[in-house]
């Protein structure tokens, strides 16, 4: 009784987070949807919403420029702090990349990442201009004041995330094994027969990166002029067909079986997942604070 009471806690507090209607612990109804319904609102208290993860790097990126331009200013080197470039992602989050949760997509986003990741190119002319304004020390400076701002780096998740991350990990790991045992294996075999030798789904997206071109900043307007480009985004697409193909409805079998281990975990993890929701919810607002400190107004 107390287990069912904390079950219905934990999931009333996750429905409430998650705009859920109904838990339904202890009613008929479809596990799976039950399951899914259950996962989708544990998984964005883990991991964040798209625009909390990105809060979570802008904030570690505002207070690096800020411990650099303290760290030059004492090096009497002229320092403007470099401007963050947003990287949001648009692949769905997949704890552990296991093969039963991942979402299936058309893509795994590199090229996109890529391309967005090109934009640096503003950051990159602002400091070559920096460096030639600034004389030979300038360049011993940033070295140390780089390395003082690594050293003093913050997190780009909140605090308790990292264990609540490995508990969910390790319990889906035990939902998948009991679900499809030989899913690994069918996998491998799968992508063979498709042409494609990797030994997961992690593999297989390293594949994908490293068929892209190395790419130097600035180079927005010729991306797509690289023939190395054209093969690399083919062979990503294939390589996320391919990947879809090799686990057409696994994801639904394994998500039938795991709504016991997801009310579980649910119950057992209320407290931090609470918690770590929280943090999430508080990147937005200090990634603002540390934006208004590394740039004041004049």
């Amino acid at each position: 009784m107390a287990s069912l009471r904390r079950a219905l806690h934990a999931c009333l507090v996750l429905a409430s987070a998650a705009g859920l209607t109904a838990c339904r612990i202890g009613e008929p109804g479809d596990p799976r949807a039950q399951a899914a319904a259950l996962y989708s609102s544990i998984v964005t208290r883990v991991y964040g919403t798209p625009e909390q993860r990105e809060a979570g790097d802008e904030r570690a990126w505002w207070a690096g420029q800020i411990v650099t331009t303290e760290c030059m200013a004492r090096a009497r080197v002229d320092y403007l702090a470099l401007g963050y470039s947003p990287l949001l992602d648009r692949e769905p989050v997949a704890p552990g990349d296991l093969l039963g949760f991942a979402p299936a997509g058309m893509d795994f986003d590199v090229a996109a990442q890529l391309h967005r990741l090109s934009g640096t190119s503003v950051n990159a002319s602002h400091t070559a201009r920096q460096a030639h304004a600034s004389g030979a020390g300038w360049a011993a400076a940033t070295r140390r004041c780089t390395a003082e701002a690594d050293a003093a780096a913050l997190a780009r998740v909140p605090d308790g995330q990292e264990p609540l991350d490995a508990a969910l990990v390790q319990a889906l790991t035990r939902v998948q094994a009991a679900a499809v045992p030989t899913l690994a294996a069918d996998y491998r075999t799968c992508l063979r027969a498709n042409g494609i030798v990797a030994a997961d789904r992690t593999a297989l997206r390293v594949q994908v990166e490293q068929a892209f071109p190395a790419m130097g900043l600035g180079l927005k307007n010729s991306l797509h002029d690289m023939p190395e480009w054209a093969y690399a985004v083919t062979f990503e697409q294939k390589a996320a067909a391919v990947d879809a193909r090799c686990r057409d409805g696994v994801v639904e079998v394994v998500m039938a079986s795991a709504l016991p281990a997801l009310t579980t975990f649910a119950a057992v993890h209320a407290d931090q997942l609470t918690e770590v929701a929280a943090g999430w919810a508080r990147m937005e607002i200090e990634a603002r604070e540390l934006l208004d400190e590394a740039l004041p107004e004049d």
